[in-house]
């Protein structure tokens, strides 16, 4: 009998979060802990599916049938665990967006716990004859941990496999095989890997669907020490005016006037987008201020009273100068006709950005967010925003 151990590193790209429903009140949205460590963990369930789903066609060859099938068997792979390393958590504050106002909901303040990066190191475990197909999927795999996908959270990349087979039927075998009895299981099986050998990975570089260098001369700061606008916040502003959009010209938008609206998962904009009932196509990462100086002025609020300066209201308004940084999409063109209608909106909503209608961030009424879109590429070709092509022909 042969035994092959494998260990993959994942080096996230992005930050990361595994939903826990021990939340500690209503208005959080935690990672999950482990409570021996006190570190995030990341369930094998979660690494498995995700494999299945890369493997495609061959899923059933490498896992097993799919549960609720006629005939069950047990995963030819078994993943034995996974370990977390330098991955601090910090927890950002986030808005719920209202989609009629395309503004900050009442009481939609909630905090939304962040793993920072770091590394992932995930376990398998086979008995198999012959580990290649594994190993070769192992290496084309494109990683995504925990969930908020679509706003680029959970992005990582395969930069090491190791593995080793060992012969169990042979004396040499049983005796690596039965030592290290007093590490932990971890550490068995890192040293088991010691004397293994690395597998190939393959670098799969993704073609962003839509690429912009966007620039703003005041950008607000919703927190301080921000370097970045996040992918949530990207979303946010593009679906809210997409779907303006759409219901300006009578097209299926679901959601209208219903404040807490998490989408109905069937209509052209929860395809793209997601809803609570399923990831949407198309992920919004974060970017990066690639130029940006930060600044801070002093403000006091206004007693709407009275129309002067209000008692103890005085306040430090932090912003940047000059920002500028790269909008990305990721993920597959909408080939549905029924749905083509939003990749053209999306590039309206581009264009209503760069005309200042819409803005980044928060104070828009105060002047802040106003931006610049430049150097657009939208399904690899260049786009220029003034020669746009109309969302419908025809309006029915």
């Amino acid at each position: 009998m042969r035994r092959t151990y494998v260990r993959v590193t994942l080096e996230m790209e992005a930050s990361w979060r595994v939903g826990s429903w021990d939340t500690k009140s209503d208005d959080s949205i935690e990672t999950l802990m482990d409570e021996l460590t006190g570190s995030p963990m990341v369930p094998g369930s979660g690494i498995s599916g995700g494999l299945r789903v890369a493997a495609g066609a061959d899923a059933p060859q490498l896992f097993g049938p799919e549960p609720g099938a006629s005939q069950l068997s047990v995963s030819p792979w078994w993943v034995l665990g996974t370990v977390v390393e330098d991955a601090p958590v910090t927890t950002r504050r986030r808005v719920s967006i209202d989609r009629r106002r395309g503004a900050a909901s009442r009481r939609g303040l909630f905090g939304v716990d962040e793993v920072g990066g770091g590394r992932i190191k995930v376990y398998f475990r086979s008995e198999v004859e012959d580990p290649s197909p594994f190993l070769d999927l192992l290496a084309k795999w494109r990683p995504r941990i925990g969930g908020s996908r679509s706003t680029g959270m959970g992005r990582a990349r395969v930069s090491s496999i190791r593995y080793r087979t060992l012969d169990l039927d042979t004396r040499d075998g049983v005796a690596a095989l039965l030592g290290g009895d007093k590490q932990t299981p971890v550490a068995r099986v890192d040293a088991l890997l010691k004397r293994g050998r690395d597998s190939d990975t393959q670098v799969n570089r993704e073609i962003p669907l839509l690429e912009a260098k966007v620039r703003c001369e005041f950008l607000a700061q919703p927190e301080e020490q921000q370097a970045s606008t996040n992918g949530s916040a990207w979303k946010g502003i593009l679906r809210s005016r997409v779907e303006f959009i759409g219901r300006s010209l009578g097209l299926n938008v679901c959601g209208y006037g219903k404040e807490n609206w998490t989408g109905c998962g069937e209509c052209s904009v929860c395809r793209a987008f997601g809803s609570s009932t399923g990831g949407g196509k198309w992920e919004f990462l974060d970017s990066v201020w690639e130029h940006h100086e930060a600044r801070s002025r002093t403000r006091v609020a206004i007693d709407r009273f009275t129309g002067g300066a209000r008692d103890g209201a005085l306040f430090t308004q932090h912003y940047e100068r000059d920002v500028t940084m790269t909008l990305k999409i990721m993920g597959p063109p909408l080939d549905d006709e029924e749905d083509r209608w939003v990749e053209r909106a999306l590039l309206h909503a581009l264009r209503d950005l760069d005309d200042q209608l819409i803005t980044i961030g928060p104070e828009g009424a105060s002047g802040y967010g106003m931006a610049s879109v430049e150097g657009v590429r939208f399904r690899g070709s260049s786009v220029t925003l003034n020669e746009l092509e109309p969302v419908v022909e025809e309006v029915a």
